[in-house]
């Protein structure tokens, strides 16, 4: 049996993204569950979302300690649930999960990337949210972008591979 962990760190995106991705899944037999942060400022949001569920810290810190139990935590997670695929939402919030199903050694990995953050920034954080894409990138076993101009702009700027 297939099982497919969706991992997004924010409610309101899991709502509007996510959860509709769950629901066609689970309707087609493929067991697959959300996995979104405990937002304490989303709690009617979070309660009203019916698709199975796992509230969990997975936005992206760099503080390297809560990092590293971040990421230890989520691995334990996956170890529990025992998926055959992560599919991450968004570029900060998908480094734990990538970094935690590479680890686990969960064979497919997605990476959905809903826009190229860097994109509106110059100087360090360009450089920053850059190096993030590359890690996301780097640790995902297919890797998806909302659009043809977000998988030029990839390309143009050495994240992806030509074709």
């Amino acid at each position: 049996m297939v099982k497919v962990v969706q991992n997004i760190h924010f409610p309101v995106s899991a709502r509007s993204f996510v959860v509709p991705i769950v629901e066609a899944l689970n309707e087609r037999h493929i067991d697959s569950e959300l996995w979104v942060e405990d937002n304490p400022c989303h709690q009617e949001l979070l309660a009203a979302i019916s698709v199975p569920k796992r509230l969990i810290e997975s936005d992206l810190t760099l503080n390297p300690i809560k990092l590293f139990k971040k990421v230890s935590c989520y691995r334990k997670c996956l170890r529990q649930a025992n998926p055959n695929a992560v599919h991450a939402h968004q570029t900060r919030a998908s480094v734990i999960p990538l970094i935690a199903a590479y680890l686990e050694q969960i064979p497919v990995r997605v990476y959905h990337n809903h826009g190229l953050p860097y994109l509106g920034y110059r100087g360090p954080m360009r450089w920053l949210l850059r190096v993030i894409e590359k890690i996301n990138i780097s640790l995902a076993t297919h890797i998806l972008l909302v659009s043809q101009s977000n998988l030029e702009a990839a390309v143009v700027d050495g994240l992806l591979p030509k074709g």
